[in-house]
């Protein structure tokens, strides 16, 4: 009897350190997982928290270098007054009319060999980008002395050497407002942005003949000290004269 006893006894001792450690494995396997996906989300928010600051700081650079980019080509400006795009083409590329509104002429050997620049209507009809230009003066003039300035395509580097027919529409003139002792100059456009420049201490002799309410075109000075003075600003008022600039 003792002998049956003590065997249930044993049976159910066993039975019960048999359930307990079962209880104990299933508890500690779900404890660990748990504890495994409590540390995951940490270190999640860590990294993610890393990404967050990466993303800060490559947009701050990516920020940084579009600025060194826009100032090296527009002087520290974030719009290049200096680039126009072309309207219209007239026959065998006699003359140049741009968005701004100018109509240029240009010497007719020249403009034959860039009648495949792309115009606004060929824009609207193929899809072509018009080309970018930009008005520089004529460097060699020597040679070419009928003819104050070149149009350059900015794409491709072709140009064209060119004289104004026609100043800008009237919604696109740029005025001067403010003429200093300094030797700056103050702008505003049709949309009522004023702009700063500071003339060329070679040009100030020119500069000081100039008026207020003068039209400005403005250019880009691709000859001497164009490092120093990237634009250059023609007075299509006061004795059609151009002074070279920077922002």
């Amino acid at each position: 009897m003792l002998k049956k006893n003590f065997k249930k006894i044993s049976l159910l001792v066993i039975g019960l350190s048999l359930l307990t450690s079962s209880v104990h494995a299933s508890t500690d396997s779900e404890k660990k997982p748990m504890r495994m996906r409590i540390e995951e989300r940490a270190i999640s928010q860590d990294l993610q928290e890393e990404i967050d600051e990466q993303s800060r700081r490559d947009a701050t650079d990516y920020e940084e270098d579009e600025y060194a980019v826009a100032s090296h080509s527009s002087n520290y400006y974030p719009y290049d007054y200096s680039l126009k795009y072309l309207d219209s083409m007239g026959y065998k590329g006699s003359t140049f009319a741009l968005s701004d509104g100018s109509i240029w002429i240009a010497k007719q050997s020249e403009g034959e060999k860039v009648q495949h620049w792309p115009d606004y209507y060929s824009h609207q009809e193929y899809g072509v980008d018009p080309a970018e230009l930009y008005i520089t003066t004529n460097n060699n003039w020597f040679f070419n002395k009928d003819y104050k300035f070149r149009l350059v395509n900015r794409n491709t580097g072709e140009r064209v050497l060119v004289n104004l027919s026609q100043v800008p529409y009237t919604q696109c003139e740029i005025i001067i407002r403010n003429l200093f002792d300094t030797g700056h100059i103050e702008l505003v456009d049709y949309l009522g942005n004023y702009v700063v420049m500071k003339i060329s201490k070679s040009d100030r002799g020119i500069f000081e003949h100039w008026n207020l309410n003068d039209r400005i075109i403005i250019g880009r000075n691709t000859g001497w000290g164009s490092n120093r003075s990237p634009y250059l600003l023609i007075n299509i008022d006061t004795a059609f004269t151009n002074v070279r600039a920077s922002l």
